[in-house]
């Protein structure tokens, strides 16, 4: 089992990343996502309803998302990739820093929506990893 997973660990790493990026863009494209309230407050705290109406941006946002992971998928324009995915996942971390209220009950304590945020470290670790491999 274990020189399987060696063998196969970046196939079913690209695997993972994709399935989830893909999903989390599924789930915005079928109006059940978790995330759009709070992705919601942060277009709010930027005005960027001056530039863009939110269910324009929430479009772009989930094709963005399936983007990065069909991206992972196949493979393939890693500079490129690399680029927009550090950038998609730096946007994520902006609410603990213009949202406070909603990632933190209290110090040390985040809030479901905190937790949603925080797991992205995995997800940066596995993406640079990945995109890091010649």
């Amino acid at each position: 089992m274990i020189n399987f997973l060696n063998k196969q660990k970046y196939l079913l790493g690209r695997i993972v990343l994709f399935s989830i990026f893909f999903w989390y863009g599924y789930l915005k494209v079928i109006g059940v996502s978790p995330a759009e309230d709070l992705v919601k407050e942060l277009f709010s705290v930027f005005h960027l309803d001056i530039i863009l109406p939110f269910k324009y941006f929430f479009i772009a946002f989930w094709l963005f998302e399936m983007l990065i992971g069909i991206g992972f998928l196949i493979g393939k324009y890693k500079k490129i990739l690399l680029l927009v995915f550090l950038f998609h996942m730096f946007t994520t971390f902006l609410p603990v820093i213009f949202l406070p209220e909603l990632v933190w009950q209290s110090f040390g304590v985040l809030t479901l929506a905190g937790q949603y945020i925080i797991k992205n470290l995995v997800l940066i670790i596995l993406g640079v990893f990945l995109l890091g491999r010649k």
